[in-house]
């Protein structure tokens, strides 16, 4: 287990190439491969990472607000690759269960539906399920992947505290005894297949509110290592490796990456995943639109009695005959209405588009207002003369891309500028700081604002904690987005970027925090014009 090259311990293990080193290969290593630094981990980095692994706080990696992504730099030495791939295992896990939660709904509701058609309409029934089953059944693959690295990873760990306690171990008798009364005391769980099943495996992840408990739950079954074929004799281990910890540790890790590196091809090939990890994958999301099916013409209303199709994929398309430029940030819905204010070639009218009608049932000029083109519809609407007049100087001075009212100040985001706070009692204006130029920007009326760069950076930014978070860039040509936020249930909400045929449309989920095309094949010219979201 010595260097070949140098005849020096490996102290060294690196996780783009999967190589093992001792403190003279790093150099050359770093010399060689640029895009190796800060790629490998030192084995006492390594230990003092398992033995913190389950410090990280849950809540925080429960709502997907912490990047773990297995090529980012380290911010730490604990930051290891172990904990990131463990951590973004636990994540997956949370998330697919979500997922798969939510897929077993839709096909629940489709079967009530289709029971009052009774065996007649089951070959229609199985062809509208037949995509979701697919998706459950890429679910339950990928679930099943993620358990065999957990199983492992989750061994290494037992190894390593069974090291650092062996000593401990061996103190007294009266110890021993207290310890297998513990095992003694400890209730037993049936070792059925049934504890193995999908099912099972789903229902635990979920009721677990940590992934310590997770594991606690199934540590007769999923993660027994002697069930798993797991050798956990810690004498013979490190005998094989001359009593020397270090090495045995390193050798188990270089096993486990070697065995599942192999498999990182196919992982790849069936996981949709613009960050790399490995255990995140693309689903969609169903709704179901359903009709009481009038018995006497079955025949004929089969194909329109029910319908299956991905959220928001159902386009229709209404000529109004006005062009709506610059207008990406002063528009906005009220009941089935939607208002537009000034734009391009209209910068002193409001419209009112009616959803029900399909048309512009209204129009006039904005008295009182100044009219323009990158106008905010939230200072528009206020009526105050003083705060009006602010606002006006604001929004003169940069293009406004977004504003939102929330708790007693209006916020606006200018374009290449930071967010401005106007208190509209004391009448005073606060700047916030997010360090970076903002392209487009949307918010959630919750107080959190999402902020799109051209340089491709996309944040969250919380208005009362002053937190950033940063977010996957939505992919836009170029960097050019143009974003509405949407609350679809009240557990999925979605950001919309309609960039058009020339520079694509694309919804991103705030919950998985990834992106995917919308409205593909667009040949309509979107840039910058406006958009607005209704709940029907």
């Amino acid at each position: 287990m010595k260097c070949s090259e140098h005849n020096r311990s490996h102290e060294f293990l690196c996780y783009k190439c999967y190589k093992l080193m001792c403190s003279k290969c790093t150099i050359n290593h770093s010399k060689n491969h640029h895009d190796h630094t800060d790629q490998y981990d030192h084995i006492d980095d390594i230990r003092q990472s398992l033995s913190s692994i389950f410090d990280t706080d849950d809540d925080i990696i429960d709502h997907l607000n912490i990047d773990i992504k297995e090529n980012d730099n380290k911010s730490d030495n604990n930051n290891t690759f172990i904990k990131r791939k463990i951590l973004s295992i636990w994540r997956s896990l949370r998330l697919s269960s979500k997922q798969f939660g939510d897929l077993q709904k839709t096909e629940t509701d489709i079967s009530q539906h289709f029971e009052q058609l009774h065996q007649y309409l089951v070959i229609e029934e199985h062809k509208l399920k037949k995509d979701i089953i697919n998706q459950k059944d890429t679910i339950i693959n990928q679930i099943d992947n993620s358990i065999e690295h957990l199983k492992h990873l989750v061994n290494i760990i037992n190894i390593n505290n069974k090291l650092d306690n062996n000593k401990q171990d061996n103190n007294s008798n009266n110890d021993d005894d207290s310890n297998e009364d513990v095992e003694i005391n400890k209730s037993i769980v049936t070792d059925t297949a049934e504890q193995y099943s999908t099912t099972t495996i789903l229902q635990s992840i979920t009721s677990s509110s940590t992934l310590q408990s997770f594991i606690d739950n199934n540590n007769q079954t999923l993660f027994n290592q002697h069930k798993n074929n797991v050798h956990f004799n810690i004498d013979k281990l490190l005998e094989q490796h001359n009593n020397d910890e270090d090495s045995l540790l390193l050798d188990i890790i270089h096993k486990y990456n070697n065995q599942f590196n192999n498999n990182n091809t196919d992982i790849n090939n069936n996981y949709k995943d613009n960050n790399n990890d490995l255990f995140n994958i693309q689903t969609k999301e169903y709704k179901i639109t359903a009709r009481q099916p009038d018995f006497e013409q079955l025949q004929s209303i089969i194909d329109s009695s029910i319908k299956v199709a991905p959220v928001n994929d159902e386009i229709e398309e209404v000529n109004i005959s006005h062009t709506f430029d610059f207008t990406n940030a002063s528009i906005t819905s009220i009941g089935e209405n939607i208002y537009i204010f000034g734009g391009y070639l209209n910068k002193d009218n409001w419209y009112q588009f009616s959803m029900k009608s399909k048309s512009i049932e209204q129009s006039g000029e904005m008295k009182g207002i100044d009219g323009d083109v990158y106008i905010s519809n939230r200072s528009i609407q206020h009526q105050d003369k003083a705060v009006r007049e602010i606002l006006s100087v604001i929004r003169r001075l940069w293009k406004q891309v977004c504003s939102m009212i929330y708790k007693g100040s209006l916020y606006s985001v200018p374009m290449e500028k930071d967010v401005f706070e106007f208190n509209l009692v004391k009448k005073n204006i606060t700047i916030h700081k997010i360090g970076m130029k903002p392209f487009s920007a949307c918010h959630d009326n919750n107080g959190n604002l999402y902020i799109h760069s051209k340089d491709n950076r996309f944040i969250k930014y919380n208005i009362e904690r002053s937190q950033i978070t940063n977010l996957n860039p939505i992919p836009g040509k170029h960097g050019v987005v143009y974003l509405l936020y949407h609350q679809a249930s009240p557990t999925s909400s979605y950001i919309y970027s309609f960039g058009g045929a020339t520079y694509g449309n694309f919804r991103y989920s705030i919950e998985s925090n990834q992106s995917e095309p919308f409205m593909v094949g667009d040949k309509t010219d979107r840039v910058r014009c406006g958009s607005a979201s209704i709940t029907s």
